[in-house]
Order: structure tokens, then C-alpha cells, then sequence
């Protein structure tokens, strides 16, 4: 065999071991990438449905709170109302821990008033499994005097207690969500990076040392 000929063979052994290395190397990069995607949806992912559901939480709240703020500032002129109706529905639903479904009463009082010699009769959509009021009872209705439809009723109001509680809960929650998952995104960070400095693939080393 030639000198050429010998040389010839060994560029081309070299080359086939420089692309097996190549491919090892791809292939090992490829499965770092694969087990970080599923590390992401494992506990990134939930973590991150949880944050948007804290949110909401956090946002109804300061809407609530804002609602009864507002309310409560418009509607100053004080009335005396009655309850005129408790209206009922019935909510069902499906109790799995006894195997049979669960129809719950729900209650919605109809309260009415009079302001300036017109009588108005006001209900609002939210419904309650308990009933604080009976049919004919008095109420302190206030009144705001640029819009009569517009009133305000302290007793009747869950937003104060509600929306504080949703503000509190969900921006703990929120806040705590963000730290666990940037912790989290800080650390694969590092790890990716010291990973990425010992596997760096140098076409240049020559395996034969």
C-alpha cells in the first residue's frame, strides 16, 4: 500500500470517528434538552396554572373591594326598605364521597324602597345557601341621588370581608408562586450553563490524544 493510499484511509477513519463523535454528542445535548422540557411541565408547568389562578384571585378581590368602596361613597342618601320576596333555586350537584346527587337551596332576596314618591324593587344575582332575611323585614337602604337604581345595602354587602380574603390569599399565593418558580427557572439556569462548559464539543481535539 502507498504512502498515499495509507493516508488516504486514515483521513477517512478519522472522519468516521470525528462523526460518531459528533453524533454522541448531539444525541447526549438532545436528551439533556428532552429532560429539561419534561422537568418544565412537571413542576414549571402547574406551578405557572396555579400563579394565573392566584391572579384572578387577587384581581376579583381588588375589584370587589373597589365595588363596595365606590358604593358606599355614591349612595348617600338613606332610605328605610323591606324585603319584599326571597326568591329560590335549587342547585344540584353530584356528592362523590356518598355516590348520589345533592340538591342545595339557594336564596336571593328582592329588597324594595321608596325615593322621591317611586317605588323601586331591586335584586342583585348573587345567591346565598343561607338566608339571613324573612319576607317583610326592614333594611337600611342607601341611595345614591344621581341614579335611584344605584343603591347600597351594608347588610347585604359580602364585599368588604370577601374581597379582602381573596386579596390576601391570592396575593401570597402569587407572590410565593413567583419566588418557587424563579428559583427554580435561576437553578436550571446554572445547571445548564456548568453543563454546557464541560461537554463543550471541540471539533478540534483530536481523540488520539
Amino acid at each position: 500500500m502507498s504512502n498515499e493510499q495509507g493516508n488516504n484511509k486514515y483521513s477517512i477513519d478519522k472522519i468516521s470517528e470525528e462523526e460518531k463523535r459528533l453524533q454522541e454528542f448531539l444525541r447526549e445535548r438532545q436528551e439533556k434538552t428532552t429532560d429539561g422540557g419534561c422537568f418544565d411541565f412537571i413542576f414549571i408547568g402547574p406551578a405557572l396554572i396555579f400563579l394565573i389562578a392566584s391572579m384572578v384571585m387577587f384581581v376579583i378581590g381588588v375589584y370587589m373591594s373597589v365595588s363596595y368602596l365606590y358604593n358606599k361613597k355614591q349612595c348617600t342618601d338613606h332610605v328605610i326598605g323591606t324585603v319584599e320576596s326571597i326568591e329560590t333555586s335549587i342547585d344540584s350537584s353530584y356528592d362523590f364521597d356518598n355516590q348520589k346527587r345533592q340538591d342545595t337551596t339557594l336564596y336571593k332576596p328582592v329588597f324594595g324602597y321608596t325615593y322621591n314618591g317611586i317605588h323601586h324593587v331591586k335584586s342583585y344575582s348573587f345567591e346565598s345557601d343561607t338566608n339571613s332575611y324573612n319576607e317583610g323585614d326592614e333594611i337600611d337602604i342607601y341611595v345614591d341621588p344621581d341614579d335611584a337604581e344605584h343603591i347600597f345595602i351594608p347588610s347585604y354587602s359580602v364585599y368588604p370581608i370577601t374581597g379582602i380574603l381573596f386579596i390576601v390569599f391570592g396575593g401570597l399565593v402569587v407572590a410565593v408562586e413567583l419566588v418557587f418558580i424563579l428559583s427554580i427557572k435561576g437553578k436550571k439556569k446554572k445547571k445548564v450553563k456548568h453543563s454546557n462548559i464541560e461537554n463543550e464539543y471541540d471539533p478540534n481535539d483530536d481523540y488520539r490524544g
